[in-house]
């Protein structure tokens, strides 16, 4: 997977109350998956199957491995990749299974440039790494699990990042961004309708680890199975 994104947009790219507008919109994600489905984005395919929305690319099948060295410095778009392997221990911190079933996807890389970091390059971030487990869950549904680590990275930044990619994408028809909590500690949360799809975005902080990022994508799975996702996925172990 590479650097995950919002779909719709080639960059990298809410449990809250919501109005009774956005609520019709979004109950969509309750319905049968409608045959049209919103094209995905790319962000190393596990970190991102990211909703459609940043759902990227992953759960469609994943991007090509893209082989660089993680012992070296990270200042050009050739120093970028992602490959299984890369960063072990962001790896570890990913769910091994979802319903007794192995992820399509899980690789690890870094981003580094303007072009992949996008409003995190703004924010004053030189470097990210990250890890991703993405599942095809089938009729344009799709799930992925991700770690970003950066020195000083906090939710809100994810979730400004995703955002970003959001309202850049041509066929985005509604947008709500909320606080919320995961695990009892406070977290970010991004609702987006594109076109047909209903994605949402969480982030909150990994436990322990100052500056590491955890970040729930799901796509049309809906609100009740979001809820039990983060429930199951909002903590430090990577079991299922």
């Amino acid at each position: 997977m590479h650097f995950p994104e919002f779909v719709g947009n080639d960059r990298i790219g809410l449990a809250g109350i919501v109005d009774d507008e956005w609520q019709k919109k979004r109950s969509v994600q309750e319905s049968p998956p409608k045959s049209e489905k919103a094209p995905k984005g790319t962000v190393g395919c596990a970190a991102l199957v990211a909703l459609v929305l940043t759902l990227s690319a992953c759960a469609g099948g994943g991007t090509p491995d893209v082989s660089f060295d993680p012992s070296t410095a990270c200042a050009a778009t050739a120093d970028e990749g992602h490959y299984p392997g890369a960063y072990p221990a962001l790896e570890a911190l990913l769910p091994a299974t979802y319903q007794d079933t192995a992820p399509a996807s899980v690789d690890s890389g870094r981003s580094c440039t303007p072009e992949t970091l996008g409003t995190l390059r703004e924010r004053g971030f030189p470097e990210v790494h990250f890890a991703g487990a993405t599942w095809d869950l089938g009729n344009g549904r799709g799930l992925t699990v991700a770690v970003f680590e950066a020195p000083q990275l906090v939710p809100e930044r994810m979730i400004e990042f995703y955002e970003a990619g959001a309202r850049a994408a041509r066929r985005t028809d509604d947008l709500e961004r909320s606080d919320t909590t995961v695990g009892g500690v406070p977290a970010k949360r991004l609702d987006v309708l594109y076109g047909d799809s209903a994605q949402t975005i969480v982030a909150w902080p990994a436990a322990g680890d100052p500056g590491r990022v955890k970040v729930l994508l799901a796509a049309d799975l809906g609100d009740t199975k979001v809820a039990e996702l983060l429930d199951r996925f909002g903590t430090d172990t990577a079991a299922d």
